[in-house]
Parts: C-alpha cells; sequence; structure tokens
C-alpha cells in the first residue's frame, strides 16, 4: 500500500510541473522578456522534482524547493529581498530506487527591486561508500543579474579503489535584480 501512496504522490508531481510548466511558456510566451524558459516566482513557495535515466540502471532525481520572498527592511529606509532556491540531486538504481550518492546545494539570492542581486550558496554533499558526486559551485554576478551554477561529476569506484566516470550534470539558477527566478538544468 505505501508504494502505491508513492507512485500516486510521483503522478501528482507529474501532473503539477505539467501544469506549472505550461502556464510559464503561456505567461512568458506573452511578455517581452528574454528569459525563454524560465521560471518565475512573484512570492509563493514551491517545489519541483524530475528524474531522468542514465545507463548503468542509474536514475538522478533532481528536486528543487524555492521559498517566498522575505523583504527586510533597514534603518537606512531601504529594503532589500531574500529569495532561497535548494536543489537536492539524487543518484538512484533504477531497479530498487537505493540512494547511491546525493548532494543539496542552497542559493540565497538578496536583491533590491532595482539594480542590485546577490548570491550565496552553501553545499552538503553525502558520498556513500561506492559512488562519489563531486559538485563544482561557481556564482556569476553582473549588475541585475545573479548566477549560481553547479556542474555535477558521477563517479563510480572500481576494484582498484580508483573512481571511474560515469555520468555528468548541471543547472544553473539566476535570479534579476527584481526577483525573477530561472533555472537551466540538464535534468529539466
Amino acid at each position: 500500500m505505501q508504494l502505491l501512496k508513492g507512485v500516486e504522490f510521483m503522478k501528482l508531481i507529474k501532473i503539477f510541473s505539467f501544469v506549472v510548466s505550461l502556464m510559464l511558456s503561456v505567461i512568458i510566451s506573452g511578455s517581452n522578456s528574454i528569459m525563454v524558459g524560465a521560471t518565475t516566482n512573484s512570492c509563493e513557495e514551491g517545489m519541483t522534482c524530475k528524474s531522468k535515466s542514465f545507463n548503468n540502471n542509474i536514475v538522478c532525481f533532481e528536486t528543487i524547493m524555492y521559498s517566498p520572498e522575505i523583504s527586510t527592511f533597514h534603518q537606512d529606509g531601504t529594503t532589500t529581498y531574500k529569495k532561497k532556491v535548494t536543489i537536492k540531486r539524487e543518484y538512484k538504481r533504477a531497479d530498487t530506487l537505493e540512494i547511491l550518492t546525493d548532494c543539496t546545494v542552497g542559493l540565497t539570492f538578496k536583491y533590491d527591486k532595482d539594480s542590485f542581486v546577490t548570491c550565496k550558496c552553501s553545499m552538503l554533499e553525502k558520498n556513500k561508500k561506492n559512488y562519489y558526486l563531486k559538485p563544482l559551485m561557481e556564482i556569476f554576478s553582473e549588475e541585475k543579474i545573479s548566477t549560481g551554477s553547479v556542474k555535477y561529476n558521477l563517479y563510480q569506484k572500481n576494484i582498484l579503489e580508483s573512481y571511474d566516470y560515469i555520468a555528468d550534470g548541471h543547472i544553473d539558477v539566476f535570479c534579476s535584480s527584481v526577483g525573477d527566478i530561472g533555472i537551466n538544468s540538464n535534468i529539466f
């Protein structure tokens, strides 16, 4: 019965993701924005989950959670805003869904809804004994946009106790100075 509930939950997530994607494509096609394929979040919180199969009986699950906008009023009369995006990437066995390795990245964007935006990141790696997921995090900041970019490399331990390359992936999350969030991932 528990498995049935999990399957139903995954179906609901897929339906929700499809509806959100459809709504965003309508919003994006009707705007003058150049953020093609971007996810815009006004001040709602939410979660999106997708998966992608790889060779060697491995499936990658990527869950993206985003917080509502938080306002901070400062003594000098200015206001700054924050949004947090958390990305959890898990590599699992396709047949048993046993977690092989995973990594969680947290990105906190701070902006002023005019011309200022920054990004801070945190990362939590959980490597299993036979698999190793190596994330490489970079932050690119420009005047009105900040991007957190993560490149993942998955390795498996061989009989010589060294690691062989299995797969790679990436995700880029950007935030504009007005608080629009965009996502580019090899899983989505």
